[in-house]
């Protein structure tokens, strides 16, 4: 099974647009420092699955340094 997106474009615009919405929320609501653990809640629906990965994709190019945990 292929795991790559049958449009990388749109794949890419989505993340652009979840990224925009996080970074926002981080921003407003000082979610996020530096030495933090920020735990997921995985109900194993998309949307949860969907946050983790968009958080483990946001360490990458951000500068504050956070750890990121699945729970299930």
């Amino acid at each position: 099974m292929d795991d790559k997106p049958s449009h990388p474009n749109r794949a890419q615009k989505l993340l652009h647009y979840l990224l925009k919405k996080i970074n926002k929320a981080i921003r407003e609501f000082q979610q996020i420092e530096d030495g933090d653990r920020v735990a997921v809640a995985l109900s194993g629906g998309k949307d949860s699955r969907t946050l983790l990965e968009a958080l483990c994709y946001r360490r990458r190019y951000t500068p504050e340094r956070y750890e990121v945990i699945a729970l299930h």
